[in-house]
């Protein structure tokens, strides 16, 4: 790269300071009107540089993971990669393989909040508005903003497993906020089913904006935003530590009147992980509930009581 020689004397130094901070070679030749600067790369030598070990913090390796999975790198450049780097030490080795090593320990895969896309028209919206928790979906979705946690009740069939998702990616989606949801199920067949209904409720085919996550399968991609998986599943991720929720914005906690051994523990956790992420959202979803025992464990949060036939009996706070 060349410079004019209209350069003064302060710039010219400027430019001879960023290129050496750079790691470039700059030089100045001529006098007067005749001066030019130039700057250029300093020659890549034919012999091998020794390398060494990058030490990176947590929340480096795990934003370099990040961006690595949304945008993968092609085959030539892991060609390149491998072939001056050890695979013992590559980084991107270890981000290449992270979805099959992920799904091999049973561990959600790292990802990024994006903003959902618009939801596409389907032929079960009709069914959808039919449902009696569609007619409450602002008031929902405002108490679960409002609110660090949030206790669901309502029957089977009144649609709180399906729709309290959608309504959380529907509302990101109009105002432009970034999310990423996790859904627990307490058995691998109902998050299969349930993260394909959803799927089609939108327009859409499993493992885009909707996917699930069991042990040793998964149906996920960059873009999935919502994601269905057993409480063993999350259990085991949170296992990995708490970064692993950092960049998530809602837990949902289904079916959680059964109490097994595993949902027990994974309220347990919750209940720590919200006091290190405050912005963290956790809603409770259940046919049958025992309020007054939730209320004792996580203190003052709404309650929504949702029936069948769709009527509203009150919040408790």
């Amino acid at each position: 790269m060349e410079f004019p020689s209209s350069l003064s004397t302060t710039e010219r130094a400027f430019v001879h300071r960023l290129a050496q901070s750079l790691g470039y070679i700059s030089k100045s030749k001529g006098k007067g009107s005749s001066r030019f600067l130039t700057v250029r790369k300093k020659a890549v030598s034919d012999k091998p540089q020794p390398t060494t070990a990058l030490d990176l913090c947590s929340s480096s390796l795990y934003f370099i993971r990040s961006l690595l999975q949304r945008f993968p790198t092609s085959k030539k450049e892991r060609t390149d990669m491998y072939s001056t780097i050890k695979s013992g030490m590559s980084l991107a080795t270890e981000t290449n393989s992270s979805f099959d090593k992920n799904r091999a320990s049973g561990r959600l895969n790292n990802g990024i909040p994006m903003v959902p896309k618009k939801r596409a028209p389907s032929e079960l919206d009709v069914f959808r508005c039919s449902l009696p928790v569609h007619e409450h979906q602002e008031e929902i979705v405002r108490l679960i903003r409002e609110s660090s946690v949030v206790l669901v009740v309502g029957e089977t069939g009144s649609g709180k497993t399906t729709q309290i998702p959608q309504f959380l990616l529907d509302d990101c989606s109009r105002n432009g906020k970034p999310c990423r949801i996790f859904c627990t199920q307490p058995r691998r067949l109902a998050a299969i089913a349930v993260a394909e209904r959803v799927a089609a409720e939108r327009g859409e085919s499993v493992g885009q904006t909707v996917g699930y996550h069991i042990r040793l399968e998964s149906r996920v991609s960059p873009k999935t935003l919502l994601t269905f998986c057993t409480s063993g599943v999350l259990l085991r991720t949170l296992m990995a530590g708490d970064a692993s929720l950092t960049t998530v914005t809602h837990v949902i906690v289904d079916e959680v009147h059964e109490r097994d051994g595993l949902t027990d523990f994974l309220l347990t956790k919750m209940r720590d992980v919200l006091q290190r992420i405050p912005t963290l959202k956790l809603i409770l979803s259940s046919a049958a509930l025992d309020i007054n025992l939730f209320l004792q464990y996580f203190g003052s949060c709404p309650v929504i009581h949702r029936e069948s036939c769709g009527s509203l009996l009150g919040n408790q706070t």
